[in-house]
């Protein structure tokens, strides 16, 4: 019988280990934009993180999890962080990405559902499922966070979410020093697995709030959403020690 291991760290399996298979829910909706480029994040809308308020929310989101699609035991994690702080429907006038439900554009779910022969529907109603399998077919796998340690692959995840996976991809190779093409293959996991993960995350966080900081001094159409992404930097860091 394959056991279930606990969410520790050194010891975690890294293959695929599946948790829960669930009937399709619906939910409210979710927001994301194209590789590269940023979206406010959601959290703007909810207040100050670490309230009880936001304890539910994380609690809800579980539950959602739990009836959702079969994955693996490291993107339920990641998705337990993110999903929360990318919020329900939102349609800011500063964000590029135009009606946005969990961090998925209407673009995005156009595209999904087209690439599965059907018609465009409504993000406002898209499914439990269709969340499950944006994040993981769009943003999970092509980062390669399953192939990374936990704690770095939550972050690695949860910033490809926000900031595009080129750009993920490169604050990751900035820690490691080595070439940021914006692409991870052999080089760039040769390096992650010699280091220490925590040091790793730690590093990665400090290296996305500044880019989050540069960005708004340079761009200052996105400093409305400063605060918020610097809250989900101070979240994410909390998280993390807890996994």
């Amino acid at each position: 019988m394959e056991r279930i291991y606990s969410y520790g760290r050194r010891d975690r399996p890294r293959d695929n280990r599946v948790l829960h298979r669930a009937d399709p829910e619906r939910v409210g909706e979710i927001y994301h934009g194209p590789d590269g480029e940023v979206r406010g994040p959601s959290v703007e809308k909810r207040g100050d993180r670490g309230t009880d308020q936001g304890c539910r929310r994380q609690d809800q989101s579980l539950q959602g999890l739990r009836r959702g699609v079969a994955m693996t035991s490291n993107l339920m994690m990641a998705l337990l962080f993110t999903l929360p702080h990318e919020g329900g429907y939102t349609n800011h006038p500063a964000d590029p990405g135009g009606a946005t439900n969990k961090g998925i554009t209407q673009r995005v779910y156009d595209e999904y559902r087209k690439s599965k022969g059907l018609i465009p529907f409504d993000v406002l109603s898209i499914s439990q499922n269709d969340i499950h399998e944006i994040y993981e077919t769009k943003y999970w796998n092509p980062s390669k966070a399953e192939d990374m340690p936990l704690t770095v692959g939550v972050v690695h995840f949860d910033t490809a979410v926000n900031l595009g996976l080129g750009q993920a991809a490169k604050l990751l190779q900035r820690v490691l020093n080595v070439p940021d093409d914006g692409i991870i293959g052999s080089v760039t996991m040769a390096v992650l697995d010699a280091w220490d993960e925590d040091v790793i995350a730690k590093q990665y966080i400090d290296k996305r709030e500044q880019f989050y900081k540069d960005l708004a001094k340079n761009k200052p159409q996105f400093g409305v959403f400063l605060k918020g992404w610097l809250n989900r930097c101070a979240d994410l860091r909390k998280y993390i020690k807890n996994i």
